[in-house]
């Protein structure tokens, strides 16, 4: 009888297999698109930089107040600065493989697949960020090692019937004491 039982669950869920995988396919497909940054719903990343600074027992300037005061740092940083404080963001997902771009034509592409990356250390090659992914239901997870040595990791999720992105940065630079933690939610734009 036991085994009765376990042969219907196997059976049923070879069943519902291919129908899940449609819903993650839809689910995943969602997330392609330009999205441009919504500035009421997400954390002002500069306020979120002197937080960590402070954190870190470092102190901040009390001059002028500008805003992106923060962007801008050696070129092994580049990508903190574009996920922090670009105003839009393409995504596509064909599985496995991610292309995110950003202003100024920056551009990451990493996959989910599990395949290594070779960064070379010639003095040829251009050094790049290494990143890679990997989806946890309806959440996308993406892990960074930016070329400064430092840490990412940006948690992707929809929100308010896919209509807008958030995305929950942790950003450790190898420069910092305390990790910076920004939310930025981004709004769909219609195609």
């Amino acid at each position: 009888m036991q085994l009765l039982k376990y042969l219907i669950l196997a059976i049923v869920g070879l069943m519902l297999s291919p129908m899940l995988k449609a819903d993650t396919d839809a689910l995943t497909a969602a997330f392609n698109g330009r999205w441009v940054i919504n500035e009421e719903l997400s954390d002002d990343s500069d306020r979120q930089v002197e937080k960590a600074i402070k954190a870190g027992g470092g102190k901040v300037s009390s001059g002028k107040k500008t805003k992106g005061r923060y962007r801008g740092g050696p070129v092994e940083q580049k990508l903190y600065d574009h996920i922090s404080y670009d105003e839009d963001l393409y995504f596509s997902y064909q599985q496995p493989e991610f292309v995110l771009r950003y202003s100024e034509g920056f551009e990451r592409v990493f996959y989910s697949d599990g395949r290594s990356q070779v960064i070379s250390t010639s003095r040829r090659s251009t050094p790049v960020d290494f990143s890679f992914a990997g989806w946890e239901g309806a959440v996308l997870y993406v892990e960074s090692k930016p070329l400064d040595a430092g840490y990412i990791l940006e948690i992707f999720t929809l929100i308010n019937e896919a209509s807008q992105l958030q995305v929950q940065l942790q950003l450790e630079p190898a420069s910092f004491l305390a990790p910076i933690r920004i939310t930025r939610v981004y709004d769909r734009v219609p195609p």
